[in-house]
């Protein structure tokens, strides 16, 4: 979860980033203010899962084509004013990511869909 001041990014709640890191998670975020990944900004652990017995990566790209409708569109610059669009970041409440991360383990996600308006999972028709 972003610790940003920019009002852009702290009047998004439920905003989450989603991500795989071969390191471990405090330290692959230490300098999290000076990455465009992280939106410019500190961040606090909301959650980390180690991954056993399936590949991690396809885990993330899972994740974020499920919640890939309510990814955050937004520009961020670095300190040398370079744009950058991070694409790791969505809009869905925690319980919510870890409920779809259950449904990827049990093999029940094909079933379901995110319904952005209500940010929930429900049952595909």
């Amino acid at each position: 979860k972003s610790k940003s001041k920019d009002d852009r990014i702290t009047s998004i709640q439920n905003l989450f980033k989603i991500g795989y890191s071969k390191t471990d998670v405090e330290e692959r975020i230490k300098n999290a203010e000076r990455e465009p990944t992280y939106l410019m900004a500190p961040v606090s652990i909301q959650g980390a899962w180690k991954c056993f017995n399936m590949n991690p990566q396809k885990l993330e790209q899972l994740l974020h084509n499920f919640f890939g409708n309510s990814c955050l569109e937004l520009d961020v610059f670095d300190d040398k004013s370079k744009r950058h669009t991070p694409r790791e970041w969505f809009i869905a409440p925690i319980e919510v990511i870890e409920q779809a991360i259950e449904l990827i383990i049990n093999g029940k996600i094909v079933n379901y869909k995110f319904d952005v308006e209500n940010l929930t999972i429900i049952e595909k028709l």
